[in-house]
């Protein structure tokens, strides 16, 4: 049968008008048809490619493995396989590449059952099989960002109560290994790294995240047990992920982030703001709201204040003769003998250079 007379039959035109070109291949001749949608498929026009199997087989990319590729031929031709299916690269008339599903049965076999004629398609796929190709750079690209990125990202499941999903920096920011921290088949994080004070209100958060809105987040503070057995303090913002029938969040994704040595930091700017960096003793400020409070304290109850102004006589010369860091030492041995003789409840401030004021 002759390419036209194919090419008029109604099966061919109805697969031609989905966008398959089809091919069927003699194998008593070792002649194979090709569609005109099958060679327009490859920029061909219908007379520039004959009916020889080599027309396909010359095609191939250099990388699609011809052996393979018969090998799962003959194992569908000796009924091993169900039907013959495979992804391939066909070079094109100006010389790229389109990747082709191509697939294949037999429709006619002889007496003793060999195959006489076998008939299949290609299908275009490169536009998806590139949008494939898309996403799974876009994957390793997302994750080779979360691996770097110093923030733990996971997907926290609300109903079951675990984690299912983290990024690989949870482990860097905690100091364990994979292994070490999992707490089973259920949990990629063992829950118990929570510090025991925070557990409760950990999980007092779960229930107000059911209650989000989309676009909403709510954030939380709590500590993580390092490796090193110190806690850690997190600070984490989840947002709605997933919902039931009910509109309910069952599902929240999050990112935490290791704020301890913010958190230290803070700590001591407020110790500075209150205390001389020196002698580490109360300074001006921290003295004014002390002296406020004993004042009212002795009012109430009737009792007396006392406060002693104190200057270190000839001080000037300590510095000048012996320099600052001599002056600095002798600031502090004096602080330090003057607080060990005070009472617990007493206040000794540093508010000058040599000047100290005591209440008591």
């Amino acid at each position: 049968m002759t390419d036209s007379k194919y090419n008029d039959h109604e099966w061919v035109q109805y697969l031609e008008a989905v966008g398959l070109g089809v091919w069927e291949w003699d194998t008593m001749k070792n002649e194979v048809f090709y569609s005109k949608q099958w060679k327009s498929m490859l920029g061909y026009a219908e007379n520039e490619i004959g009916t020889s199997f080599d027309e396909y087989q010359s095609r191939l990319h250099p990388d699609d493995n011809i052996l393979e590729i018969q090998g799962n031929l003959t194992a569908y031709l000796e009924d091993k396989n169900p039907v013959t299916a495979k992804e391939i690269r066909l070079r094109t008339k100006s010389g790229d590449y389109k990747w082709v599903l191509a697939q294949g049965s037999i429709i006619e076999r002889d007496e003793q059952n060999r195959p006489l004629r076998i008939r299949g398609t290609h299908k275009d796929i490169t536009d998806s099989h590139e949008a494939v190709g898309q996403l799974k750079e876009q994957k390793k690209f997302i994750n080779k960002v979360l691996g770097f990125a110093p923030i733990f990202v996971y997907i926290f499941d609300l109903i079951e109560q675990r984690i299912i999903y983290c990024n690989e920096a949870v482990f860097t920011l905690l100091g364990y290994t994979p292994g070490e921290i999992k707490a089973g088949d259920k949990n990629l994080i063992d829950m118990s790294l929570f510090h025991p004070d925070d557990l409760p209100r950990v999980q007092a958060n779960f229930a107000e995240l059911t209650k989000l809105q989309d676009g909403e987040s709510q954030a939380i503070e709590y500590q993580l047990k390092h490796q090193d057995g110190q806690y850690r303090i997190f600070r984490s913002y989840d947002t709605p992920f997933l919902r039931d029938a009910d509109q309910q969040v069952t599902q929240v994704v999050g990112t935490a982030v290791d704020v301890t040595k913010l958190r230290d930091s803070e700590v001591r700017l407020e110790y500075l703001a209150h205390h001389d960096p020196l002698t580490n003793l109360p300074n001006r400020t921290l003295l004014h709201a002390r002296l406020e409070h004993s004042l009212q304290v002795s009012e109430r109850l009737g009792l007396q204040l006392c406060v002693c102004f104190i200057d270190l006589d000839n001080f000037k010369i300590i510095n000048d003769s012996y320099g600052h860091s001599v002056g600095d030492k002798v600031l502090i041995e004096v602080a330090n003998r003057m607080q060990s003789i005070i009472r617990k409840g007493d206040t000794l401030a540093r508010v000058g250079g040599d000047e100290f004021v005591g209440s008591m």
